[in-house]
């Protein structure tokens, strides 16, 4: 079947199909699986029933006017890989109260309050309203990770007013709840720690209340030339913790020569709890006498790039 003039990226409501091509044809093509319903009233094409832009464009239509995506699927549609999930997050005026079918997740509000956007043909949040919503959700873990690669996604020299906007969306939210635990995950955000472990490590080393450390720290020989770099760095204390990087004897060995404590987290299970405390006996010390503290309220992560 060819697109309907109807259709939103493969998705239309049935009326409106209906309109177009006739009762009897509309019939027989769902009854052949060139159409299929994706929600009550919405018909989606066969061929692209699980494409997540279908999907989103049907929920969209059965929502109605005014409806925005939102939260995750607002990530999603601005590029953001890891903010695919099964549900379709819609934002809608507040009013309308009808249940939602299943895979579809309602939030209500003033969308207009959001900056929206269109993107591939549907209405979205900004990308820094999306953020600011998923840092402040109960589900911190999947909210940063999503941060961390919207970040990495925005040219360097944009980074640092990029994240300034999503703490200010924080910040507006009229909601208060999570709202100082997603001002202090925004400061967190860096677009450097390149995978979950990594992520999930920098949130584990805030959990514990030790130092905020720089990421990719660069060591440099008497001539200044970059040496290596170090994933996690706490230069006052030369400690680094590395979660990525195979073990490799003669850099490590001449870290150590150059004064640098190296700490090596593996993927086991329970290494969360075993990184947080080899960090406190190491930084147990060194901390005290460098004048580090616990992470600041507003403690940031600090690199050489944002």
């Amino acid at each position: 079947m060819t697109e309907l003039s109807c259709m939103t990226n493969g998705a239309c409501i049935e009326r409106a199909a209906r309109a177009e091509i006739g009762g009897y044809p509309l019939r027989l093509a769902v009854s052949t699986g060139q159409l299929r319903e994706r929600f009550p009233g919405v018909l989606v094409r066969g061929a692209r029933a699980a494409d997540p832009l279908t999907v989103a464009s049907a929920a969209i239509l059965w929502c109605g006017p005014g409806s925005v995506l939102c939260r995750a699927s607002a990530a999603w549609l601005h590029g953001c890989s890891s903010a695919r999930v099964q549900q379709v997050h819609v934002l809608r005026p507040y009013g309308r109260n009808r249940s939602a079918p299943s895979g579809i997740r309602i939030h209500h509000g003033d969308p207009a309050r959001y900056a929206p956007d269109t993107v591939c043909g549907l209405p979205t949040v900004g990308l820094d309203h999306a953020l600011a919503e998923l840092l402040c959700a109960p589900e911190r873990d999947f909210g940063f990770a999503v941060a961390e690669e919207a970040l990495a996604l925005q040219p360097v020299a944009w980074r640092r007013s990029f994240r300034a906007g999503i703490r200010a969306r924080i910040a507006e939210r009229r909601d208060p709840r999570y709202r100082e635990r997603g001002d202090r995950l925004s400061c967190l955000v860096s677009g450097k720690t390149r995978g979950t472990a990594a992520g999930a490590a920098l949130l584990a080393i805030a959990d514990h209340g030790l130092p905020v450390p720089r990421l990719w720290f660069p060591v440099r020989d008497a001539a200044r030339r970059e040496l290596y770099r170090l994933e996690f760095a706490w230069p006052a204390d030369r400690l680094a913790l590395e979660m990525t990087r195979a073990p490799d004897p003669l850099r490590d060995a001449d870290l150590r020569e150059r004064g640098w404590s190296l700490i090596r987290a593996g993927p086991g299970t329970g290494w969360l709890a075993e990184l947080g405390t080899g960090l406190s006996v190491a930084l147990g010390d060194s901390g005290r006498e460098s004048g580090h503290g616990p992470m600041p309220r507003q403690g940031r992560v600090r690199n050489e790039d944002t």
